[in-house]
């Protein structure tokens, strides 16, 4: 198991009660790859972590509680939800409402009538044989065919699915 999945109990910390400041003893917090969101651990009491300003500093969200304290224990759990990775999948998840719900908004449109229909309200003049060939690679069709492709591609690029239960899941 890799350490970035465990919890983090490295070095010692310091903490000053109604202080946001956490100082750390052989920590190096951010060459663990810490993140605002994880949760900082100490003496059974959580609190979230507000930002990381460096290896042996950083800063709750809340003010520390607790009696002053030199040189004790901790662990942070890692809150995976705050990733980067999480996050690009929180934005192609946004992405790709926007684009189903703007494809939804189209297709609504259309629904009951002929392609062909379609085409002779929006100004088409000939025959059903004369539209069916102008459609070679042309028109609305084609871009909003190449936005779902670039799409697609992203998911596959990033190993994003959607799971058993509905839900957007990301390959490891």
């Amino acid at each position: 198991m890799s350490n970035y999945t465990r919890w983090y109990r490295y070095g010692t910390i310091s903490l000053t009660k109604g202080s946001k400041t956490v100082v750390g003893e052989k920590t190096y917090w951010t060459t663990a790859g810490f993140n605002p969101g994880d949760i900082l651990v100490v003496d059974k009491t959580y609190y979230e972590i507000d930002d990381v300003i460096d290896n042996t500093t950083l800063m709750l969200r809340e003010a520390y509680s607790g009696d002053t304290v030199s040189n004790v224990g901790y662990a942070v759990i890692r809150n995976f939800t705050a990733t980067p990775m999480s996050r690009i999948a929180a934005q192609t998840s946004e992405i790709l409402g926007v684009h189903q719900r703007l494809l939804d908004e189209k297709l609504s449109t259309i629904q009951g009538k002929s392609a062909y229909e379609i085409a002779q309200e929006n100004g088409f003049i000939g025959t059903e044989e004369e539209w069916l060939e102008s459609l070679k690679a042309a028109g609305e069709y084609a871009e909003l065919h190449n936005e779902v492709s670039e799409i697609t591609n992203l998911i596959d690029v990033l190993g994003i699915y959607v799971d058993e239960d509905g839900d957007l899941a990301q390959d490891v």
